[in-house]
């Protein structure tokens, strides 16, 4: 079977609460025919994130985002604003 590459946007760091349904994710569209490619997971840069960014997404034929928090702030400020934690 031939595979359709893909770019998937992720981070490369996940939580472990995260990464089951990672799995899921992969093996599904593994079963539609599709080839998940992440730039430090799949394949690794060589050059400035963004151009590899750029040259991996010219060998795949769609993308896929995938909005995993990274960072989460319970207090401080942000441009003189004090962060409330909600």
């Amino acid at each position: 079977m031939d595979f359709l590459n893909v770019f998937v946007s992720r981070p490369n760091y996940l939580k472990d609460s995260f990464k089951k349904g990672l799995d899921n994710f992969n093996t599904r569209i593994e079963d539609l025919g599709l080839k998940g490619r992440t730039i430090g997971v799949t394949d690794q840069p060589t050059k400035a994130p963004l151009d590899e960014v750029l040259n991996l997404l010219d060998e795949c034929r769609g993308s896929v985002v995938l909005g995993y928090p990274q960072i989460e702030f319970s207090n401080g400020s942000i441009k003189g604003v004090k962060i409330e934690n909600q």
